[in-house]
């Protein structure tokens, strides 16, 4: 199970807890539903994002990438590191 599967199922269960969310079952606008899926979904992403700067910095570090690098250099070394074979 990858790690967003698990958050979908944790979204799901935490989204389902009458007691997290007081306006379930109350009239609740669908701006309100739009602006808390809006915040879950930036959060997800937001971890997402991070873990890939942690995974990248490791690449770097794996390959001893230079800072000063260009981009054509780096675009290399990633497309490398992703067609490797384990």
């Amino acid at each position: 199970m990858t790690d967003t599967q698990k958050k979908l199922e944790e979204f799901d269960w935490e989204f389902m807890q009458p007691d997290n969310y007081p306006w379930m079952g109350t009239d609740v606008t669908g701006n309100e539903i739009k602006k808390f899926l809006i915040t879950k979904i930036q959060e997800a992403i937001a971890e997402e994002r991070s873990k890939l700067l942690l995974e990248l910095l490791q690449v770097f570090n794996d390959y001893d990438v230079p800072l000063t690098m260009t981009a054509e250099q780096v675009r290399d070394i990633l497309e490398e590191y992703l067609t490797k074979k384990d």
